[in-house]
């Protein structure tokens, strides 16, 4: 059966939590969404870097939030990113996989 429901990966600096949820909160309101951010849907007990990792493979959409603290930092949201590119180059090259907000 066809699914129109798109899982969208919410990529993030920690600094920049609170945008992060907004933007979570503000795409779940819609019914074909289903916004996901480690925060809100990590569970208990899960590895988080694994299921991390497996979430940006399955999703829909990648959303990259940019801002002064992503771009600057290190960190896992730096590793996210490229692992979001790999996923990307195994998508054919008309499908969009990747989007920012610029903030």
């Amino acid at each position: 059966m066809f699914n129109n429901t798109y899982k969208i990966f919410i990529s993030y600096a920690r600094e920049d939590i609170d945008f992060a949820k907004k933007i979570y909160s503000d795409l779940g309101k819609y019914s074909s969404l289903n916004p996901w951010l480690d925060v809100e849907d990590l569970l208990p007990g899960q590895n988080w870097k694994l299921t991390v990792m497996q979430t940006i493979k399955e999703c829909s959409f990648f959303l990259l939030l940019l801002s002064n603290h992503s771009i600057r930092k290190r960190g896992f949201v730096q590793k996210e990113i490229k692992y979001a590119i790999e996923v990307l180059e195994e998508l054919p090259e008309s499908q969009i996989f990747i989007m920012n907000q610029i903030f």
